[in-house]
């Protein structure tokens, strides 16, 4: 089975995820020790990783944390056998306050046939939650150039542009990400067809969200009358 993890230490003022912190993973049983040292896992900094644990019941501590920050609180997996099912369930939860943070079941078929119990990534700070999926939304709205107009007579002088709006969520702060904003053209006969791209644009995550005007170099006079945008 496996266990993930991403070590954050937070002040006042900032948090950040910290490597060199070791984590172990203790069998409930027999005693026996499993330790990892958080690195740089796939571009993820502060992380931990426990793989191909045998199925048992363990407790995860913090056994070398940072100076002048709380370790987390210990976390305890169990499992048990359900009979009528053949499938065995495994909690994980907050030692010190019962609190559950994952149950995952897989039947014993599964596990012949190889399958691994996944018990989920977690940000490991004083208290251990699930880390959620990273989440992008993108949403545009196309006008002339104040923010509203998007009518326009065939022949005039005009300049589209795109309000882009990107929502992050559970996305790393100074995370570096791309966009790009295609114009697209509908015929009068219904032809859609892309006529200009903005290319890729970098930018850094540094807000939950925020708001950029692009303006469009299409010159539409071009098109057949009557086509939309």
């Amino acid at each position: 089975m496996g266990i993930d993890g991403q070590k954050l230490i937070q002040n006042e003022t900032n948090e950040m995820f910290k490597n060199d912190v070791e984590f172990t993973l203790t069998n409930k049983r027999t005693n026996d020790t499993h330790v990892v040292t958080t690195a740089n896992v796939d571009g993820k900094k502060g992380y931990s990783k426990f793989t191909d644990i045998p199925l048992d019941d363990y407790v995860l501590t913090e056994s070398k944390g940072v100076d002048g920050y709380k370790d987390i609180d210990p976390i305890e997996i169990t499992h048990e056998y359900d009979g009528e099912t053949s499938s065995f369930t495994f909690v994980v939860k907050d030692q010190k306050n019962g609190n559950i943070l994952n149950e995952e079941t897989i039947t014993q078929l599964e596990l012949y046939k190889g399958n691994q119990v996944d018990l989920d990534t977690y940000t490991l700070k004083d208290k251990a939650v699930v880390i959620e999926e990273p989440y992008v939304r993108i949403t545009s709205q196309a006008h002339i150039g104040d923010g509203e107009t998007q009518t326009f007579v065939w022949g005039e002088d005009v300049e589209f542009h795109d309000d882009v709006t990107i929502t992050h969520k559970n996305i790393e702060e100074d995370s570096e990400r791309a966009y790009e904003v295609i114009q697209v053209a509908v015929t009068p006969e219904g032809e859609e067809k892309d006529v200009w791209t903005s290319g890729k644009i970098d930018y850094t995550v540094t807000d939950n969200e925020f708001t950029t005007r692009i303006p469009s170099e299409y010159d539409y006079k071009n098109d057949p009358e009557g086509t939309r945008y």
